[in-house]
């Protein structure tokens, strides 16, 4: 289930050397910041942020190249470096600890700020997230490393994008999402390191929440299982239905299940 209406609050930009952030924030109490998969945006989070932002405060945070975070701001897609840049970010929004919650690509990243900056993160919600192993939805991973140095080239780029975007809205993304979020997500799965990403989980002392659908079209049920068995202890949320986007069509069960979790184990009572 969805609230009523989605929320929508007006993006927000840390200064560039600050870290060049395009976040938006709203709510009051223990912070939550949200980590989107690519492509994706702060609108990724617009149906679970009502239901989160009553208890909690909710940053919704765009990775570079995405929304209004410039590439520039991190050049380096990999999850040490953009970890590294999240939490500098995070001084500049004067959040000393967070939840972080995590969906799709976003729990490599962040996975590597739990596991490089511990005292940072009080607990880690992965919601359809990326598992220890190629899902179904990465199938063009071995084209990604191919093709990702090509697309840093203009015309490669106009030449392959027709091609490029077919593939992306026929595994469910948005026609309008725009041409470089698909170039830079073909960068970040270019990228991804599973011994990394196995590590971070093995290091990270968070406890952790892991969340899936069995209809999920990107990710099989066994990636996430073997994910949730290798996770820190946490709830383990099981939904029949739902798809990649659980924050979108469980966004009100999620919540629940964030806020009874949170409640019972994480927020120090008064």
């Amino acid at each position: 289930m969805r609230p009523d209406d989605p929320s929508d609050p007006p993006l927000q930009q840390l200064a560039f050397e600050a870290g060049g952030l395009s976040y938006t924030d709203e709510g009051q109490g223990p912070v939550i910041v949200c980590l989107h998969g690519g492509p994706g945006s702060v609108r990724d989070f617009r149906w679970i942020a009502p239901a989160l932002s009553k208890t909690f405060r909710v940053i919704r945070t765009e990775q570079p190249g995405f929304g209004g975070t410039p590439i520039s701001a991190c050049p380096q897609v990999d999850f040490e470096s953009r970890a590294d840049w999240l939490a500098s970010c995070l001084d500049h929004l004067n959040v000393d600890q967070a939840i972080l919650l995590c969906h799709s690509l976003g729990g490599g990243y962040g996975a590597a700020l739990a596991a490089r900056h511990p005292d940072r993160v009080r607990g880690v919600a992965m919601i359809a997230a990326l598992g220890l192993s190629k899902h179904r939805g990465m199938r063009s991973a071995t084209l990604a490393q191919f093709i990702s140095p090509l697309l840093r080239v203009k015309w490669l780029r106009q030449l392959a994008m027709p091609t490029l975007r077919a593939g992306f809205v026929r595994s469910g993304f948005p026609k309008s999402t725009p041409d470089s979020a698909y170039v830079e997500t073909m960068h970040m799965v270019a990228s991804i390191d599973f011994a990394a990403h196995q590590k971070h989980l093995q290091q990270m002392r968070a406890p952790c929440l892991v969340a899936w659908a069995e209809d999920d079209p990107l990710v099989e049920t066994a990636i996430s299982e073997a994910l949730a068995s290798a996770a820190n202890e946490g709830p383990r949320c099981r939904f029949s239905s739902g798809g990649h986007n659980l924050q979108k069509t469980m966004a009100i069960e999620l919540a629940d299940a964030l806020q009874t979790w949170l409640a019972d184990a994480l927020i120090p009572a008064d």
